[in-house]
């Protein structure tokens, strides 16, 4: 109920932090980010942008792969 006030709160922004600080729980946590995403913007909140921020903001490595490549799509 308290997360209803948050603007642009979802399961996907709230899945987005629980990965993230579960993994720098870890003693002396080296964590990288493996994005597989085509860079296309607008997924907002608790999408792949939002969560590679989250991750640099935290000191993550972060590793794009363009998923459009494989398929011949860039």
């Amino acid at each position: 109920v308290w997360a209803k006030s948050i603007p642009g709160y979802s399961v996907f922004h709230r899945g987005n932090i629980w990965m993230m600080k579960d993994a720098l729980l870890r003693p002396n946590a080296d964590v990288t980010l493996l994005a597989l995403w085509n860079g296309t913007a607008g997924d907002g909140p608790g999408g792949t942008a939002d969560m590679m921020k989250l991750a640099e903001a935290h000191g993550a490595k972060v590793l794009i792969r363009n998923t459009d490549q494989p398929f011949g799509l860039d």
